[in-house]
């Protein structure tokens, strides 16, 4: 009698392990499962959706001193690498860009009350700020036509996704130099019409991303844009503006189709 207990227990202990075990497991695979939900999600957002929180990134990277690395970030793989290895490059814009940016923020806080934000600046590239081109669409990439901002003209952004998400597609030959040139023209003449600027915050928030992105993308910024009757584009006004000829991206890279039931990020290195 005694042998039949202690053999019962020790059933009973296995039964127990075993329904433990299988509880465990089913956590676990519960566990895999959102992960995996995640992840889909993740691959699934759209650029449109996307896109507010690029621009919002480019545009603080673009106004932060010292900051040309993160910026390059922004930049698809391939991208990124063409710039590291261009001449000229360094991790910090030197001297008189980051002299620049810092007087961009002592005119944007004395303009506006506060610092320019993350936040904000996402709030601001959100819809109607850029829309997808639904004729420049393919599998992992496509172009966003940006709307132009304080006589600013429209800008065709094209993006393409990587394992880290939607990332801006670099024109052909971009090197850092010619980056930080870029940044340096697009913010001295934006201090220069500081006095000019709007006073809806959001609007100014919109003309620098708009000239965060054309210094990225190697558009210049048309000469005297605000050389006008009127110095700056009421909003109405800017809605006529959007309506002008559009900038193109200089890039002679040809689009390729890459399956979507494949996830091999490697692929875009050639992006």
């Amino acid at each position: 009698m005694y042998r039949t207990a202690i053999v019962a227990a020790a059933a009973m202990a296995l039964s127990g392990a075993s329904v433990c075990l299988a509880s465990e497991s089913g956590s676990a695979k519960s566990v895999v499962s959102e992960s995996n939900k995640a992840h889909a999600m993740s691959v699934a957002e759209s650029p449109d959706a996307a896109f507010p929180r690029l621009a919002a990134n480019i545009a603080q990277d673009a106004v932060t001193p010292g900051d040309m690395n993160h910026l390059i970030g922004q930049f698809s793989m391939r991208g990124q690498a063409e710039i590291t290895q261009s001449s000229g490059f360094s991790e910090n814009y030197g001297d008189k860009l980051d002299s620049q940016i810092r007087e961009l923020s002592r005119n944007w806080k004395e303009k506006y009350g506060n610092e320019f934000t993350m936040q904000k600046a996402e709030q601001a590239f959100s819809a109607p700020f850029a829309t997808v081109n639904k004729s420049e669409i393919h599998r992992h990439a496509v172009t966003l036509t940006v709307k132009g901002y304080g006589g600013l003209p429209e800008i065709q952004a094209p993006l393409v996704y990587q394992s880290t998400g939607w990332r801006l597609k670099a024109p052909k030959g971009l090197t850092a130099e010619k980056v930080r040139e870029n940044l340096s023209a697009q913010i001295s003449e934006f201090n220069q019409d500081k006095a000019s600027w709007p006073a809806n915050e959001t609007e100014a928030y919109r003309e620098l991303g708009d000239r965060a992105l054309m210094a990225a993308l190697d558009i210049p910024a048309p000469k005297n844009q605000h050389a006008e009757a009127t110095p700056r584009a009421s909003h109405k006004q800017v809605t006529e503006v959007t309506a002008r000829p559009t900038l193109a991206v200089k890039s002679s890279a040809t689009v390729r189709t890459i399956s979507t039931t494949s996830h091999h990020w490697w692929q875009f290195w050639n992006w």
